[in-house]
């Protein structure tokens, strides 16, 4: 399903995945929707931009390198489109929760984050995460709801420093396009996540015969025996 949240009004609401199916992956529904729904010449920090959380097609399964979500939006940068990824484990715990994309608009009247578990989602006062760093931010998620993933940001996302990252899990940075600062002016200090679903296969001993294979193969190149090594 495609999750949008209004947080200006509250508003949360499902859509089905299966119209966008066209557009294979979490990028291309992200740049789809905001083609169609984003209004022309609006500011980046105008309520009505949209932030687009999409996760790839085969998060949350074995397949190797599946673990990346993409974040689009209006970029403070550029005023064009914003766009930038990050690995970590959020995109699989989306799948896990049932939701393919998350779409948000609006803005928060206060700092606040957003709670998912499963089809739950609230809108969380979050005054005592204003000024936090990512890391304090994550911990204090991880201690009130247990064992969630986390995007959020820290001081620059808040003072809309345009150059602002998002921070997925404790370290994977969606590093380009301020997205950041997007979330800042929306008043969104984080996303926190928790699926206990999991994700089906149509044909699971295909799925893993082939992605043994890929594996194999990954691992046998020489750049990537030098990337593992080296970094």
């Amino acid at each position: 399903k495609i999750l949008r949240i209004n947080l200006s009004n509250a508003k949360i609401s499902y859509e089905n995945y299966g119209i966008y199916k066209e557009f294979v992956g979490g990028r291309g529904i992200n740049r789809y929707i905001l083609f169609n729904e984003l209004p022309l010449g609006v500011s980046p920090f105008d309520p009505s931009n949209i932030i687009a959380i999409g996760a790839g097609l085969l998060c949350g399964t074995v397949a190797p390198g599946a673990a990346r979500i993409n974040i689009d939006s209006k970029s403070p940068i550029t005023c064009g489109v914003g766009s930038g990824s990050a690995g970590g484990y959020f995109g699989a715990e989306m799948k896990f929760a049932g939701i393919s994309n998350i779409i948000i608009t609006g803005k928060c009247s206060n700092i606040s984050y957003i709670y998912i578990k499963d089809d739950s989602v609230k809108i969380v006062n979050a005054k005592d995460l204003r000024g936090k760093s990512t890391t304090e931010t994550l911990k204090y998620l991880e201690k009130k709801h247990g064992d969630v993933k986390v995007l959020n940001i820290g001081p620059a996302g808040e003072n809309l420093v345009k150059s602002a990252c998002i921070i997925v899990d404790r370290s994977r940075a969606v590093g380009r396009c301020g997205l950041g600062a997007v979330m800042g002016s929306k008043n969104l200090k984080a996303i926190a996540i928790k699926g206990t679903g999991s994700m089906e296969v149509e044909d699971p001993d295909a799925f893993q015969k082939i992605t043994k294979k890929i594996t194999k193969k990954i691992m046998n190149n020489e750049f990537m025996k030098r990337r593992i090594e080296y970094g």
